[in-house]
């Protein structure tokens, strides 16, 4: 009886985990993809240290925003589009934060897209 309790209660605790740990693995791994390291190492080659500050300078910010992002999700149980939805009632003020999201995944496919073009070049 009390390993069966016991039992339960870790598979609980594990699917909690898993519930919280799934969106930062897609995080993650949305930062490791191969046409980012392809646009990456060709950057390097090209400029050396030179821009090792936008480097730095973006990860932070984008730690910041995932930080920020997470407290408030915890904090209010929803997500950020959710939380700007309910805030801003008018289209007239939701629509550019829309068009940011599209041009953030726009930047990022065509990272993909250059870091296919220069891994097919490579000899």
């Amino acid at each position: 009886m009390f390993f069966s309790k016991l039992l339960s209660q870790r598979k609980k605790s594990i699917q909690r985990l898993l519930l919280y740990t799934g969106p930062a693995l897609l995080v993650s791994m949305a930062y490791m993809d191969p046409g980012n390291y392809g646009t990456d190492i060709q950057a390097g080659a090209l400029l050396n240290y030179n821009l090792l500050w936008v480097v730095w300078l973006s990860s932070g910010m984008a730690m910041l925003l995932q930080y920020l992002s997470g407290k408030l999700g915890i904090a209010t149980r929803l997500s950020l589009p959710e939380i700007i939805r309910e805030k801003l009632k008018k289209k007239k003020y939701i629509i550019p934060y829309w068009l940011g999201a599209e041009a953030a995944a726009a930047a990022t496919d065509l990272a993909e897209y250059l870091g296919t073009v220069i891994a097919l070049n490579l000899r």
